[in-house]
């Protein structure tokens, strides 16, 4: 699922660079300032969590918007509460991630399918 969002991404006109786990997005987050961070929670929560925890450390990231995705609603809960700019639960609409994505640059943050 991560290279097809990722292509679908990628046509919508973004530059996206993935990861396939926290501690490899770190070091991707350690390196560029994205404009925006989805990050796709799965069973069990807490990696994703601590994730979203250094990001929020992370000097250079601390400002940048978080959309989680998720299919476990205390996640999500979490999440949000950790100052995610937009939620998506599981199962999304891929589709409509692009327009999430363009919404929190916009300023338009809020919850997709919570």
């Amino acid at each position: 699922m991560r290279s097809l969002l990722s292509l679908m991404l990628a046509r919508s006109g973004y530059e996206v660079l993935v990861s396939s786990d926290p501690g490899s997005a770190f070091a991707i987050l350690s390196a560029h300032k994205p404009d925006v961070i989805l990050i796709d929670i799965r069973v069990p929560p807490e990696p994703g969590l601590k994730l979203i925890r250094d990001v929020r450390a992370l000097t250079a990231c601390a400002d940048v918007p978080l959309i989680v995705l998720s299919g476990d609603g205390e996640c999500l809960a979490a999440a949000q509460k950790a100052g995610s700019a937009a939620i998506l639960r599981r199962p999304a609409d891929y589709r409509r991630i692009p327009a999430t994505i363009e919404g929190v640059l916009l300023g338009r943050a809020g919850s997709v399918g919570w």
